[in-house]
């Protein structure tokens, strides 16, 4: 009987080491210059008086060769608290998957819309594992992204004129009943 104990135990033992993960993660903090190097754009555009629309595209190659979206991929939007006492990652309000676009192979983007005054706080995070280790590349879009600088909508940058003569009135012209 106190074999079949001792068996039980070991092999329970052995078991709960086997599923226990001992992966690290490496976060790396990602500069504008060091964004460059490694394929990484960030483009922001006016949505609105309150709001802007950042675009992150990025291609799979060199740091980011690894990068699949199967493998534990992905990118996250994170947001920090305002206490500007509190040091940056300590304090995570939230955060948020970013849905992953292939626009062409070997290319990723993501898009999200923030209000202007969050941009400070919030960073993106680029995750892919490599090896046993999962790797993060985080850019604090503050040092990408300025809000003052981004002032035309996204509307009126690519807003072509109708054709004269089309019938159809434009919103200036429409008058309230």
């Amino acid at each position: 009987m106190k074999s079949l104990l001792k068996i039980s135990m070991a092999f329970s033992i052995l078991a709960a080491l086997a599923s226990s993960s001992h992966a690290l993660i490496q976060v790396a903090a990602v500069s504008k210059e060091q964004a460059k190097k490694l394929g990484i754009e960030v483009e922001s555009q006016s949505a609105g008086p309150n709001h802007l629309r950042v675009v992150i595209d990025f291609k799979r190659m060199d740091a980011l060769k690894k990068f699949d979206p199967d493998k534990y991929g992905r990118v996250e939007l994170r947001l920090r608290d305002s206490d500007a006492t509190v040091p940056r990652g300590t304090r995570t309000l939230f955060v948020a998957p970013l849905q992953l676009k292939q626009p062409e192979p070997g290319r990723v983007s993501v898009a999200f819309t923030a209000r202007r005054d969050q941009v400070a706080r919030m960073s993106v995070v680029i995750h892919l594992m490599e090896g046993l280790s999962m790797v993060a590349f985080n850019l604090e879009l503050e040092e990408f992204v300025r809000p003052e600088q981004v002032d035309q909508p996204v509307a009126a940058r690519s807003k072509k004129p109708a054709p004269a003569g089309t019938g159809i009135p434009a919103a200036a012209d429409v008058k309230a009943n």
